[in-house]
């Protein structure tokens, strides 16, 4: 499949579109499906429904959508990233391994002793991405593995230009 598009990459709702006209055309295709939604200037990209092992259209829910509670503590971003990745696995049964990509150290440099309280394992992701850096937009890919049931989180940065310094990528990741 090709698809192209040249929005401007400070117009989200063009971006937003050309990602729903991604996804549908993606769709059509026979494959797992996709939805697009958007929050805080930033586009995500979830499973929709994946075909079963008889060919069978079935539901598949994002595994970020598990609802998870932290306890406050102080913590490196690599230890609340770890302790995130168990939590997650306590609540759904599907492990998150950290795959390529991961914001070394930045996470070791930053440190918090926040308490989350029932909130979507992909809220506290973005919050602990967010409180990386200033200059960066951190954005990720979550990859399931079904032989092994498991998901590798890998992650990749965007620069923010200094002249939109409160612009977010819209770059769209699946989860």
């Amino acid at each position: 499949m090709t698809f192209t598009y040249s929005p401007s990459p400070h117009n989200v709702n063009a971006a937003f579109a050309s990602v729903q006209r991604m996804l549908e055309e993606y769709g059509a295709l026979g494959g797992p499906s996709f939805r697009a939604f958007r929050s805080n200037g930033r586009i995500f990209v979830v499973p929709r429904d994946v075909k079963d092992e008889k060919g069978h259209r079935v539901v598949e829910g994002s595994v970020l959508e598990t609802r998870i509670s932290l306890p406050a503590k102080q913590r490196s971003g690599e230890e609340l990233l770890a302790t995130w990745c168990e939590a997650v696995e306590r609540a759904s049964g599907f492990r998150i391994d950290i795959g390529t990509g991961a914001p070394t150290n930045a996470l070791l440099r930053y440190h918090t002793n926040e308490a989350f309280e029932d909130e979507t394992a992909r809220a506290i992701l973005v919050k602990l991405l967010d409180g990386l850096s200033t200059r960066q937009t951190y954005v990720w890919d979550l990859y399931f593995g079904p032989g092994e049931n498991a998901y590798a989180l890998n992650f990749a940065y965007v620069e923010s230009s200094a002249a939109t310094p409160t612009a977010h990528s819209p770059v769209p990741r699946t989860d």
